[in-house]
């Protein structure tokens, strides 16, 4: 499991591609919570004190890789949206969102890169 942070706010994120990965993260991370999983995937939060940890869950996934990179696109507005309630930004610019979502998203697909070899 590769440990992500976003390059602005205290966020970190990473991803899981099915429930063992997910069971694996949050007994490394410690995280005692349970998380209610939905979807094709979900992107859950975890927060103790000023420590954010977003972990993109895959239940299902898509037979198409381009659906599947979608997908994931889809959760990296969701941890982008993490962010930025973390930065307290309430008018972001559109190429500073771009740019940030574009850096989580990359973040994401090294994951799947690093889990295929």
């Amino acid at each position: 499991m590769k440990l992500f942070s976003a390059p602005i706010a205290n966020v970190n994120y990473c991803l899981a591609e099915n429930q063992k990965q997910f069971d694996k993260i949050v007994k490394a991370l410690g995280i005692k919570e349970t998380f209610p999983s939905a979807g094709e995937a979900c992107t859950h939060t975890y927060v103790n004190g000023n420590k954010v940890i977003c972990i993109v869950q895959v239940n299902k996934k898509p037979k198409n890789k381009m659906e599947y990179y979608a997908l994931l696109a889809h959760e990296a507005v969701h941890v982008y949206q993490e962010v930025i309630e973390w930065m307290s930004d309430e008018k972001p610019s559109a190429e500073f969102q771009a740019y940030v979502i574009q850096g989580i998203l990359l973040d994401l697909l090294e994951s799947i890169k690093k889990e295929k070899k």
